[in-house]
């Protein structure tokens, strides 16, 4: 049995792995293999039995290895001649930048970046990934998945995906029976997430549902909507689609949505619309901004209560500076957002320089000028 410092053994619940990059078979440089297929798969199968904790540059005794041509410091130097490519290709995937691994704080954001590929985000929250306490090694802590099977998808797509668990100190991938017994073990859910199945499934065949009593809140009405789902975006809260009356495309929230049937005439709907995807503001589509904003710990925390995507921001959109503010430095795609933002918060934000700031501005002050000054036209309760 193994004695080292993380764990007594490896087992149902512990799982130790050399590296995000080298295969363990001896086979050399593979990053889809071994931090997908191996790390990640472990990550699934606590996901979908009781939890774990993955480490990452340990040996099977479960001590850190100190090698600088293996564990942590063999990634890392592998990063450095390799990055370009890989950050120019899970740029394109991910729509975002990702952390360049050239320390173990770096590594774990790049991990989370990662993350965000192979898991949907309703169970992406369950998964912690930190250093350990002297940086020696990189511990992912699991928490088993309470209202869903998890899948390990091939890229954030969420199109292909397997159903791994634990089966002792193996991660192996469900079969129907043990999917059948772990979905009576989970909580019951929330309607908004029960509804996430039938979107899907319409999404990857390409059919129309019907959204029954959907509540609008630009125009004050409920009313059933015939749609083209396209892609669930903002952590599965809104689902982008192609609206079959109104023949135009538009975001749905799905917790306005009374209930969701098929459509029964002609479901299939043959298509090639492009998903998109939401900023942290919720909004699709429009012109790209690119604003910088600095505000203080209370407006930050705002912006998390309010806005969840703002929790997966990546450092380099979001950090905290010397002086405990902190910097939203992000792209938009429309300026409406932000800007009813920037107006409730106004006394404990700052506008910062980039080249879409006096687009911003002039929004803000054009607003302010026709609803809040003294000769504009503010609405009565």
């Amino acid at each position: 049995p193994a004695t080292g410092k993380y764990r007594s053994e490896e087992g149902q619940m512990v799982e130790f792995k050399s590296s995000y990059v080298m295969r363990n078979d001896g086979g050399g440089a593979d990053i889809d293999y071994q931090g997908r297929g191996q790390v990640f798969e472990a990550v699934c199968g606590f996901l979908n039995s009781d939890g774990g904790v993955v480490y990452i540059g340990v040996n099977d005794s479960g001590d850190p290895i100190v090698s600088d041509n293996y564990g942590i410091k063999g990634d890392i130097a592998w990063f450095r001649k390799n990055f370009g490519t890989i950050a120019q290709k899970r740029a394109h995937m991910l729509g975002h930048a990702v952390t360049e691994p050239d320390s173990v704080d770096h590594y774990c954001l790049f991990l989370n970046s990662e993350k965000e590929l192979y898991f949907k985000p309703s169970v992406q929250g369950n998964i912690i990934i930190e250093p350990t306490p002297n940086g020696d090694a990189i511990r992912i802590t699991v928490r088993p998945s309470a209202f869903e099977i998890a899948y390990l998808y091939e890229d954030n797509t969420y199109s292909k995906g397997i159903a791994y668990q634990r089966n002792g100190n193996r991660t192996v991938p469900m079969t129907q029976g043990a999917m059948t017994q772990r979905l009576m073990s989970l909580k019951s859910i929330s309607k908004e997430v029960g509804f996430i199945p039938m979107i899907q499934e319409a999404i990857d065949r390409k059919r129309k549902l019907i959204f029954r009593g959907y509540s609008s809140l630009s125009s004050g009405t409920a009313r059933d909507r015939l749609v083209v789902p396209i892609n669930l975006s903002y952590n599965d809260e809104y689902v982008y689609c192609y609206d079959l009356d109104e023949k135009d495309f538009r975001q749905f929230r799905l917790a306005r949505i009374a209930s969701i049937d098929a459509a029964v005439t002609n479901p299939e709907y043959p298509h090639v619309f492009e998903p998109k995807a939401a900023d942290i503001f919720r909004w699709i589509g429009g012109k790209d901004y690119h604003i910088r904003v600095r505000m203080d710990t209370g407006a930050r925390n705002l912006l998390m209560d309010e806005y969840s995507a703002a929790r997966n921001l990546p450092a380099e959109e979001l950090h905290e500076e010397e002086d405990g503010s902190w910097i939203l430095d992000t792209h938009v795609h429309g300026l409406e957002a932000i800007r009813r933002f920037y107006l409730g918060l106004a006394d404990r934000l700052e506008i910062l320089p980039t080249e879409d700031s006096p687009a911003l501005l002039r929004s803000i002050r054009s607003f302010v000028e026709a609803h809040l000054s003294p000769g504009g036209n503010p609405r009565s309760e």
